[in-house]
């Protein structure tokens, strides 16, 4: 077995309830960049000039890249769960966060393809996080809502940036941040556990 796997099976899991309740905060930051990025990129690419015909063949076929972060977070399960998380959320904000600057047809393919992968990806390790850290399922049950609820405040968001004039530019970088703002939170939840961990084995070696 991989040393990563056998660290998250031996870590001590059992935490306070505010620390789920802040991963559900942050899996419904996580949807409000996907909320957000999903809802205007086709009106977006189309505003930059984009043929609608690229952009419909770019929303279809990118679906098909699901299956493959599905496969990606298998592969990356040797790394722990917090880790390949981290990295999936900085990506997904670079992804958004690029087509800032215009879009071209390059980019576009690229965050596109890219985006609904990591999508999944990051799925499987918010999910596998709270499975650990809520082994009762109250808490787990409520993943679908929060990630209804991301995806509804996300494009609302993104609404009234473009409402209030300022730009497809400015929505990507707002929806891209969102992205960040989970990971802090997830870095806050890592380092917490890791400062508890090391606290317990000190506690043990004293008493020895």
């Amino acid at each position: 077995r991989y040393q990563s796997e056998i660290e998250d099976q031996s870590e001590d899991w059992r935490v306070p309830l505010a620390v789920p309740i802040l991963c559900l905060v942050a899996v419904c930051f996580t949807y409000i960049n996907i909320g957000g990025y999903f809802t205007y990129i086709e009106l977006a690419a189309l505003d930059q000039g984009i043929s609608p015909e690229l952009v419909t063949q770019f929303l279809t076929w990118s679906t098909f890249l699901a299956f493959f972060g599905c496969v990606l977070a298998l592969v990356c399960a040797r790394f722990g769960l917090f880790r390949p998380l981290f990295v999936g959320l900085l990506s997904m904000a670079v992804l958004v966060g690029m087509l800032s600057g215009g879009i071209t047809n390059i980019n576009l393919a690229v965050s596109m393809f890219a985006f609904m992968a990591l999508w999944t990806f990051a799925d499987v390790y918010q999910s596998s996080l709270m499975g650990y850290m809520d082994r009762s399922g109250s808490l787990v049950a409520l993943i679908p809502s929060v990630q209804g609820f991301g995806q509804f405040i996300g494009p609302n968001i993104a609404a009234s940036i473009i409402g209030a004039g300022l730009g497809y530019g400015t929505m990507f970088l707002v929806s891209g941040s969102m992205a960040l703002v989970g990971m802090v939170i997830y870095a806050g939840i890592f380092f917490y556990m890791h400062k508890r961990k090391s606290t317990q084995v000190e506690t043990v070696a004293e008493a020895r």
